[in-house]
């Protein structure tokens, strides 16, 4: 019996420190998967955003020193990349070279941006209505009738011709509500 429990104890004391071995191993892999990525293979158009030098990525998240991206350019893309961890999502634009989700809108766009400095004179009145920078109305978002705004950005629609000035931020009023301009460059 004594041999039983001593055969017992040290098979035991042999074990432990593989289970704990084991459970190292998991522990390490967990890690390991918090910075993998799942590819998804697609085929879609995305386009930059209306920025300048937007930052270009590796396979890995990091930033690319010295290269970036163009403004409102098109790009097809056949590789989203995401981060199983952070939820961050890139799109692969050319070999290892991604794009941020964060910087792109997926489709060709129907807006073409311009710069174009001048002042715009909405048309007199109660209220002008206001749009985001996709030409789609705000609700609840006006400005003044007969009120006079500095605007360094046009965006055209490109599938009905109408254009929209931007007098802050994504807000922007219609040509049809524009009875001047002063200033233009």
């Amino acid at each position: 019996m004594k041999h039983k429990k001593l055969s017992l104890v040290l098979v035991l004391a042999l074990l432990f420190p593989m289970l704990t071995v084991f459970g190292q191993f998991d522990e390490v892999d967990a890690a390991n998967d918090a910075g993998t990525y799942l590819d998804t293979n697609v085929n879609l158009t995305v386009h930059t955003r209306n920025l300048s030098d937007l930052p270009v990525y590796d396979g890995d998240g990091a930033v690319i020193s010295g290269i970036t991206a163009p403004a409102n350019q098109d790009f097809a893309i056949s590789v989203i990349r995401k981060n199983n961890v952070s939820k961050d999502t890139f799109y692969e634009v050319g070999a290892g070279r991604f794009l941020s989700a964060n910087e792109v809108i997926q489709g060709v766009p129907t807006m073409a941006m311009n710069y174009y400095h001048a002042v715009v004179h909405t048309v007199p009145g109660d209220l002008v209505q206001v749009y985001d920078g996709n030409g789609t109305a705000i609700a609840g978002i006006s400005v003044a009738g007969d009120t006079a705004w500095y605007t360094n950005q046009q965006a055209i629609d490109l599938n009905s011709g109408v254009t929209y000035y931007q007098i802050s931020p994504d807000r922007y009023v219609c040509s049809d509500d524009v009875d001047s301009f002063t200033g233009a460059v």
